[in-house]
């Protein structure tokens, strides 16, 4: 189920002229959106305390390093 979640995202993504890429990293999926010279990153996983999705949406350069990952995304301050 998450992974059909975060593919709904990529088509959302999409259908607004984003070049949009989903990859499964096991607890997580994560989204690259790209759209002329900007990138974000969004992380999609499964809420801890409830059943729900949670999703962040993060800029690359703010994170630390320069391995994506859902966790480098999830606890980075920045984003929304």
């Amino acid at each position: 189920m998450l992974a059909e979640v975060a593919e709904e995202v990529v088509r959302y993504l999409r259908q607004y002229g984003y070049r949009a890429v989903r990859r499964d990293l096991g607890r997580c999926q994560l989204v690259s959106a790209q759209m002329g010279d900007r990138t974000y990153l969004v992380s999609v996983s499964r809420g801890s305390m409830a059943d729900v999705y949670v999703a962040k949406v993060v800029p690359p350069e703010m994170l630390p390093g320069v391995e994506w990952d859902c966790e480098a995304v999830e606890y980075s301050p920045y984003g929304y």
